[in-house]
């Protein structure tokens, strides 16, 4: 697998993420670039929307954010079917040890990445 490293600040924690007409990439900086499909002479072959994952999304550290979350999920499934929201974000933050805002950026980011896949 060939590593992406950000032209700007050369970092490596990269993610790709597969847009209608090009590919973005953004670094963990915030540093974003756009590059082509390969029937526009880019090098990407374009995906079937379809078969992209909320992990392809995910920089390293969120993806052991959001690992922590499925596991607590999937521990107490009936206690978060029926909670109150405020039950279940305050019993999360409880079981996992993690913060509120990096919860929040992964929950904006889910919800942006199934408003991409309707």
């Amino acid at each position: 697998m060939i590593e992406i490293r950000c032209s700007v600040c050369k970092q490596t924690d990269v993610i790709k993420v597969y847009e209608p007409e090009q590919v973005k990439f953004k670094c963990k900086n915030g540093h974003i670039w756009f590059e082509d499909y390969d029937h526009n002479g880019g090098l990407h072959i374009k995906p079937d929307f379809n078969k992209i994952q909320i992990e392809d999304m995910l920089f390293a550290e969120e993806k052991v954010i959001y690992s922590k979350i499925l596991n607590e999920l999937d521990k107490n499934k009936e206690f978060y079917t029926k909670a109150s929201p405020e039950e279940k974000t305050k019993t999360l933050m409880a079981n996992t040890k993690l913060n509120e805002k990096d919860v929040y950026l992964l929950l904006k980011k889910i919800a942006a990445y199934k408003v991409m896949n309707e």
